[in-house]
């Protein structure tokens, strides 16, 4: 049987009705555009940073500092060692996409399989695994963070495995 939606959808306006739909569902498009850029610039980093992000340039014309919006060949400004800031936001997307990408991964591999556990098995499991989840959510996620960086040192991978051990247990409690 057609409805209405689907015969607007096959006819000329479609493109119409699509954008309608989109914006009737409410889709977050602003972090979704910013989720986008973050991944485009660290992965392209090299390629889209107009300066070294580490190489030093005590002179540049003249001044050490460069203030935001002063001088359009360093957009974001300079620092006191004349780093290009610009550079070096884009090149930290890439450390943040070395992060997160696999903490929020593993942390969603545990999370449903204790999700899935809990919810199939039933009965004490489910009791002792949820009661397991609320204690891990009722932790201060920074200090839990800070514990596990103290404890197992610094790095990135300390830092994928602090970040991982603060939010599986949202997972799990969704799943």
């Amino acid at each position: 049987m057609a409805t209405a939606d689907t015969v607007v959808l096959a006819g000329a306006g479609g493109a119409k009705s699509i954008r309608r739909r989109i914006r009737e569902a409410r889709i977050p498009l602003l972090p979704i555009v910013i989720l986008v850029a973050l991944v485009v610039l660290g992965i392209g980093a090299d390629v889209l940073a107009p300066y070294n992000p580490t190489k030093n340039d005590i002179n540049i014309g003249g001044q050490n500092i460069i203030p935001p919006f002063q001088d359009w060949s360093h957009p974001l400004g300079t620092d006191k060692l004349g780093k290009d800031y610009l550079s070096r936001l884009i090149h930290g997307a890439r450390t943040t996409l070395r992060v997160t990408a696999p903490a929020i991964a593993v942390a969603i591999v545990v999370g449903t399989i204790i999700g899935l556990v809990s919810g199939y098995a039933g009965g004490w499991a489910d009791s002792v695994l949820m009661r397991i989840t609320d204690a891990v959510m009722g932790f201060p996620s920074l200090l839990v963070a800070l514990l596990i960086v103290t404890l197992l040192g610094t790095g990135i991978w300390t830092v994928v495995v602090a970040v991982t051990a603060t939010s599986w247990a949202r997972f799990a409690r969704m799943i």
